[in-house]
Parts: structure tokens; sequence; C-alpha cells
């Protein structure tokens, strides 16, 4: 690109690449290009998406709600359409969470909160617990008390009944059948 465009190449000279929003110096030693300055850009001129910075080993520093590069194991199962898996908090997952509202009221004090709900996941582990949930919430925001059973309780109470009606996973599509034979195991 920057032959193609200034031609033959002149030591500590800068390039500009507007496009790219960076400006470059050419090494002739190295016989490569080195960025001298570069405006901020939040998302990528040709598609508009969200840029992420990149590791020294090449791996992506996603944020949450980031749709990684990673496909899911089985597309026709999940409720997000794209066919990749989604990152929070550090961890890559089928769909991305149903964000739920959750209002706690203790001794006089009411506090809302949003909850991230993971449903559906190809790996069972990954699936939101409604009781570890209303556990971290209690510690979250009424850390040490003591006797707030009946407060754990109604967390779990909201979250379960907000998500009891999710639409259940789509059925995997039948296997095909052989054409080869009559079901019995010997081809035909």
């Amino acid at each position: 690109l920057a032959k193609r465009q200034y031609g033959f190449l002149q030591e500590d000279r800068k390039y500009p690449f507007v496009a790219y929003g960076v400006t470059c110096t050419y090494n002739a030693k190295k016989d490569m290009l080195v960025i001298d300055s570069a405006r901020s850009m939040d998302s990528c001129i040709f598609c508009h998406g969200k840029l992420r910075i990149i590791h020294n080993d090449g791996t992506v520093a996603y944020e949450n709600g980031d749709v990684t590069n990673e496909s899911v194991s089985n597309p026709a199962t999940n409720h997000c359409p794209c066919g990749f898996k989604h990152w929070w908090k550090g961890i890559a997952y089928d769909n991305p969470p149903l964000e739920i509202p959750v209002v706690l009221q203790w001794n006089g004090v009411t506090v809302a909160d949003i909850v991230h709900w993971f449903q559906y996941e190809s790996q069972r582990h990954l699936n939101s617990n409604a009781y570890q949930i209303a556990s971290f919430l209690l510690q979250k925001h009424f850390p040490g008390e003591f006797g707030s059973e009946h407060l754990h309780h109604s967390i779990v109470q909201q979250i379960l009944d907000q998500v009891k009606d999710l639409p259940p996973p789509p059925k995997s599509p039948d296997p095909p059948k052989c054409l080869l034979g009559g079901g019995d195991g010997e081809r035909g």
C-alpha cells in the first residue's frame, strides 16, 4: 500500500495514511514502516464495528458483549443467530446474556440492580444459577448482614419469575438418514 501510494520510500520521511488514521516513518534498515502517530479510532473505517486491542500473541482483548471469532458448537440450537460465541467477563458464551432487573429491599434500603442471565449454554456449567446470583447480590449490596434469608429467597424468586417463560432452545435438526441401508446397520 505504501509503495503503491507513495512510490519509492525515503528514510525518515513521514507517510500519512488518512484512511487508517496513522502516520508512519520508513525505517530502511528494517525495511518497514513505523507508526509515528495514530488518531484514536473507536470503530473500523470499513465495517464500522468496534475496534479492540490485539495482544502480542495475536489474541483479541474482548470486552463484555463482544461477538468473538469462535464458532458455537451447534448454531441450530442457539438463541443468537450469529453463530459465534459472545464474550462476558473473560468467558466465551454461546448466547449473549439476558438482562434481568432485580430490586433488593432490606432494613428500609431499596437497591435496584441488573442481573446478567445465561441460559441454554452448550457447556452446562456456564448457565446462570439464581441462588449463586442472589448470594452475590446480597454480598455486593448488604455485606455482612445476618438474617437475610428472606431477601435471598426474594431475589431468587424475582429471577426465576422472569426467566420461567423464556422460549426453549431450538431443536437440533434430525441427523440425515442413511440412504444406503434400511436402518438395521446393513448396507443395501
